[in-house]
């Protein structure tokens, strides 16, 4: 949750994340609902806005969600990456991991397939950042 700045508003804009220094980030998670996708630029390229702003900041890798995801199911596959990371998994194996455990429990992939990773797939060595 963002806290809110001077003109009353908790919105992260592409400029401030810019911003930012990343460069020690492994790993920013985007949980919330189409992270991955932005709202300061030209049509065409929203697929890969915000995700990238990150990378641009020095993040070396962004999973972000592609729609509206489920709260509840979000929780559970979120829950479940960490768990795979923090026991010695890649990142890509461990949000893999986590997308089939979250899809045994709810078949229909607009729970499970939500969320990409974009960038280095490799093991996350620093906490990173996460924005709900």
């Amino acid at each position: 949750m963002l806290a809110k700045d001077q003109d009353g508003t908790a919105a992260l804009r592409l400029r401030d994340i810019y911003n930012l220094d990343l460069t020690n980030a492994s790993l920013v998670v985007l949980s919330a609902c189409r992270t991955n996708l932005g709202g300061e630029h030209s049509l065409g390229d929203d697929f890969e806005a915000l995700n990238r702003t990150f990378l641009t900041a020095g993040a070396r890798t962004v999973i972000a969600s592609m729609w509206a995801v489920n709260d509840n199911a979000s929780k559970e596959l979120m829950t479940s990456f960490y768990t795979h990371l923090k026991r010695g998994m890649t990142k890509a194996e461990a949000l893999r991991a986590a997308q089939g455990e979250t899809r045994l429990k709810h078949s229909h992939p607009y729970y499970w397939a939500g969320f990409v990773l974009t960038s280095d797939p490799a093991r996350s060595t620093k906490a990173g950042w996460l924005i709900q």
